[in-house]
């Protein structure tokens, strides 16, 4: 049965998302981002693996939840659409990522580069 436009959910933003999981982690531990945050930081974590590892095993803290920390102390992932709370603008063109160019100040691929 086909559904009509009413019916549908509305798209969820970046913005939700994110709200989303901040709201899942103070639910989950009765406290918010910046306390985790200042917790992640007083115990020295440096990267998002410490900072899980600290979550899930010395706090049962796992999941989506952990996403909420993770983005306030390493930074948000960049959107596809360079929408995202940090985002930097407009999205990194998809061959970049798997080229050796990729450091070169041009964002065009050189003369015969495979391109998906």
């Amino acid at each position: 049965m086909a559904t009509s436009p009413e019916q549908q959910k509305p798209a969820k933003t970046w913005q939700t998302m994110v709200d989303s999981n901040k709201a899942l982690l103070l639910r989950k531990t009765g406290h918010d981002v910046g306390y985790w945050a200042e917790q992640a930081r007083s115990a020295g974590m440096r990267n998002d693996a410490e900072l899980r590892h600290l979550m899930r095993d010395e706090h049962g803290v796992t999941g989506y939840a952990q996403y909420a920390v993770s983005w306030e102390l390493f930074g948000y992932p960049e959107a596809h659409d360079g929408s995202s709370p940090r985002s930097p603008g407009p999205p990194t063109p998809p061959w970049t990522s798997r080229c050796a160019w990729t450091h070169s100040a041009s964002t065009q691929p050189p003369e015969g580069a495979w391109k998906p």
